[in-house]
């Protein structure tokens, strides 16, 4: 029998960050989306236990809905139809218009104590985004920028084989 061995040198791995962030248009093209500051995942699986005489016998698992949470200092000007924003015409833009569907993908590491590094892509995919409400405060003398936040949901793909997914990770 083998000996089982813990804390090896390079072997203690977690996952920081992200950046990398890119939108994807309907027509495909990516565009770079510089002042990501989070993407909060929220959990997607439910359990609900069954009892019988008083006895739990089964958990019930539930795949739930895809929901995010993107936050940013900034986002690009094609992401403007995403919220329902539509350009009229050269610099006057007419708010809640249909939303259109985007994809998302953004990159985190994988780090351990030996420096050494790696990535994971993530993939999300048929998104919609709900703006929340932004506030615009007074100039003062010290700078405060504004952070956005939008709450995200998909209409998950059919993988063949699997269950639906709104979200891939490579």
């Amino acid at each position: 029998m083998t000996a089982i061995v813990w804390d090896e040198a390079g072997e203690r791995i977690y996952e920081s960050g992200i950046d990398r962030g890119v939108l994807y248009l309907p027509e495909g093209n990516g565009i770079v989306w510089n002042g990501l500051t989070s993407l909060e995942e929220q959990a997607s699986v439910t359990r609900e236990p069954l009892f019988f005489d008083g006895q739990k016998f089964e958990d019930i698992v539930t795949i739930d809905d895809f929901a995010a949470t993107l936050r940013a200092f900034t986002y690009p000007d094609e992401f403007l139809q995403f919220e329902g924003i539509e350009e009229f015409d050269k610099g006057l833009f007419v708010n809640d218009q249909i939303q259109a569907r985007f994809h998302l993908s953004y990159r985190t590491r994988l780090n351990n104590a030996l420096d050494q590094s790696a990535y994971k892509i993530h993939i999300w995919y048929n998104l919609t985004a709900v703006p929340s409400a932004v506030t615009f405060e007074s100039l003062s003398n010290e700078v405060a920028p504004v952070l956005f936040e939008w709450s995200l949901t998909a209409i998950p793909t059919q993988v063949e084989g699997f269950q639906p997914t709104a979200h891939f990770v490579i």
